[in-house]
């Protein structure tokens, strides 16, 4: 109970905030809707007991007023759901863009963490149910009014239970109606609302988050979020107009009917313990009263069923989980030296075994290093720590003399290009899927063309419908699809945009090509890495698990067991007969058999 408060007051908190305008009307209709029901009683009544006491013009005026009484019942609640509707989403927005920030500036290694991503995935949830979860919140509350003025009005009677079925063929008939027309609306919303899925589920990812916060897209991503919500608020907003006024012509026409059927009933009932128009005031109040109680319960259990994720957003520190350093840009245009790991060690949250211990390690300028090893070994771990994804738990990375422990993260990530395994596939179009590489040359087609022809990949864009203006994937009625290899050029290409990276990180992102295509991507790789070390001085770095792809590195670093046990060319290794040999001698048994 404790928690469905709690999340009743943050709810109204930040609809008030958000929408107080929509809050308000929404709940003043609902609040005068839910009040009328018992002035339908009393009307009803009072035009009964006047119309059997042979007063006409009375009986005539609470029959008016009946009505009125009767109009605002049924209306009211309908129109209150459109203001609550755009308020849902004006909060859904909201809370959406607030949690991508808050996830963009979140340190990765508590992405990693099973209880945190519980946490993030149960908001996920409960920010799309919370669009229904003001309006429960006033009609629990225009209910217990409800309940209040009712027993006022019959304290002095007494109550037997009794239940009088309303049915109507016109608002079922209309109202199914309305269904049809605010389901054909959400079908034609269906495409939008699929894009949005897609661009949260890439803007909250652990899988796409490493290279969104290398590239630094979020304000792209939330524009883009910002745009498809207003789309989809759109069609649906409008849907929902018409859904109401057909339901609404169906209520009225009930309305309507109603009371000539109670003036029917009232000149057939004979006099009784009470009157006439007791007894109407009796049935009308509890056949809507009791239908009541029973949506009150359900609103309040759909409540209490989102109150866990409501707590979690309202106690989620987001702050004390940003990552640290000091402001200001990272003081190096071109390395001279290199990049130096000094007795490093990670250990996951939760973990007690570091995951790489010990390493030291010495990367030199302009030179291209191949990372090898075993599955679990720590390869990607590594390249994270390298490119500033992962912050040491103990030792340091400096570039050149430049400790980057005491540089922001984004001072780094900056100057850093990466391809991962995993890499995002953005369904945008080619030119914004490569140009987010460099946010400023996101519309540059020529630097975009550039980036094709650097990562060998022009035919590509030739073979294309659109050439860069292709949308890619299938959630766009125009999109195109990719093949595997396709992907991998707009992604090296996209790793290619920044002009002078000082680090370009390449972690397997061919592991899914077969042995020739794979080939093809790492002469890219090769030509790639002599670019960025002409431009800066810059470290190429890329992970595979193909040894004869290694051998084309200027020298090659062995991870075993979380540690760097051998560093060297391929010739040396193969020399010293050990992990590299081994491994190595062991690949080529298998490309033989």
């Amino acid at each position: 109970m404790k928690d469905t408060v709690g999340a009743v007051i943050f709810l109204l908190r930040i609809s008030w905030r958000n929408g107080r305008r929509q809050l308000t009307l929404g709940a003043v209709l609902i609040l005068l809707g839910f009040a009328a029901t018992p002035l339908v009683a009393v009307a009803a009544r009072e035009a009964v007991n006047a119309a059997l006491a042979a007063d006409e013009m009375t009986s005539l005026r609470w029959s008016v007023a009946t009505g009125i009484a009767l109009t605002c019942e049924l209306y009211l609640a309908h129109f209150a759901h459109l203001y609550y509707f755009e308020l849902g989403e004006i909060n859904e927005k909201t809370l959406t863009s607030e949690l991508i920030s808050s996830i963009s500036e979140v340190s990765l290694e508590r992405l990693d963490s099973p209880e945190f991503l519980d946490s993030i995935a149960i908001l996920k949830q409960d920010i799309v149910r919370m669009r229904e979860s003001v309006s429960a919140v006033f009609k629990i509350l225009a209910i217990v009014v409800q309940l209040v003025i009712t027993s006022v009005v019959v304290a002095r009677l007494q109550i037997w239970l009794a239940a009088l079925p309303l049915a109507s063929a016109v608002p079922v008939v209309l109202g199914h109606r309305a269904e049809l027309v605010l389901e054909r609306g959400r079908r034609e919303a269906a495409s939008v609302v699929r894009q949005l899925a897609r661009l949260r589920s890439i803007a909250t990812s652990p899988d796409t988050l490493p290279e969104l916060r290398i590239l630094g897209v979020e304000e792209l991503l939330l524009s883009r979020h910002h745009s498809l919500q207003t789309r989809a608020k759109d069609i649906l907003l409008k849907a929902q107009w018409k859904h109401a006024a057909w339901r609404a012509v169906g209520q009225g026409a009930f309305a309507a009917a109603y009371a000539p059927s109670v003036a029917f009933v009232i000149y057939m009932v004979k006099n009784g313990s009470v009157t006439v128009g007791d007894v109407v005031l009796l049935v009308t109040l509890i056949t809507r009263v009791s239908a009541q109680v029973v949506t009150g319960l359900d609103l309040f259990a759909s409540l209490h069923s989102v109150a866990n994720g409501f707590d979690i957003l309202r106690h989620l520190n987001f702050a004390d989980l940003k990552e640290r350093g000091s402001d200001g840009a990272l003081p190096i245009e071109r390395i001279s030296t290199g990049i130096s790991l000094e007795d490093v060690e990670y250990t996951y949250r939760g973990m007690t075994t570091p995951a790489v211990s010990g390493v030291n390690l010495h990367l030199p300028a302009g030179s291209t290093v191949a990372i090898v090893g075993e599955n679990g070994a720590g390869k990607s771990t590594l390249v994270k720590i390298i490119s500033g994804l992962y912050r040491p738990t103990r030792g340091r990375v400096r570039v050149d003399d430049v400790d980057l422990g005491e540089q922001t993260p984004e001072s780094w990530r900056a100057r850093v290009s990466t391809l991962f395994q995993d890499f995002a596939r953005l369904e945008f179009s080619v030119q914004e899927s490569v140009g987010v590489g460099h946010l400023p040359d996101i519309d540059n087609r020529a630097a975009v063309l550039s980036a094709f022809r650097r990562a060998s990949s022009g035919k590509v864009v030739d073979d294309l419908p659109h050439g860069l203006d292709t949308l890619l994937g299938l959630r766009h009625e125009q999109g195109r699809a990719l093949s595997g290899g396709q992907w991998q050029s707009v992604g090296l290409a996209r790793s290619l945009m920044r002009p002078k990276p000082l680090l370009l990180v390449l972690d397997e992102p061919g592991h899914s090509l077969d042995a020739l295509a794979e080939e093809q991507v790492a002469e890219a790789y090769l030509s790639a890495a002599k670019d960025v070390a002409y431009r800066s001085g810059g470290v190429t770095c890329f992970v595979t698990h193909r040894l004869s792809t290694a051998q084309l590195a200027d020298r090659i670093v062995v991870v075993d067991r979380g540690s760097v046990v051998e560093v060297g060319t391929h010739e040396d290794l193969m020399a010293r007969r050990q992990k590299y040999f081994e491994l190595f001698e062991l690949q080529s048994r298998g490309y033989v058999s």
